[in-house]
């Protein structure tokens, strides 16, 4: 992908390619328990859902249905929802385990 823009002969860099970079930024947060993991991404759904009018349990069904776009909210709110199934699934795990 060509990251330039030229008008004559001045060259500039695409402002797309800043959006881009913005979206695609891999961020690392590390918790100091799954617990405190949990219930950030449990906000972060939270945010997702009210801003889109749908649980992310349905839109999950939807998205892994193909019946929505990949755009980069989608993506990262079922990266987010697949997080979050996993850790409460370890959660749960380790709660069984000390009972």
């Amino acid at each position: 992908m060509d990251n330039k823009l030229s008008t004559g002969n001045n060259t500039r860099t695409n402002p797309l390619d800043k959006t881009r970079a913005i979206i695609m930024r891999k961020q690392t947060i590390q918790y100091s328990s799954p617990l405190d993991a949990l219930i950030e991404v449990a906000k972060r759904l939270s945010i997702l859902e009210q801003q889109n009018h749908k649980d992310s349990e349905e839109f999950f069904y939807q998205y892994n249905q193909g019946l929505l776009p990949d755009d980069a909210v989608f993506v990262e709110w079922a990266n987010d929802y697949r997080h979050y199934l996993y850790l409460h699934q370890e959660l749960d795990k380790k709660l069984k385990n000390v009972a």
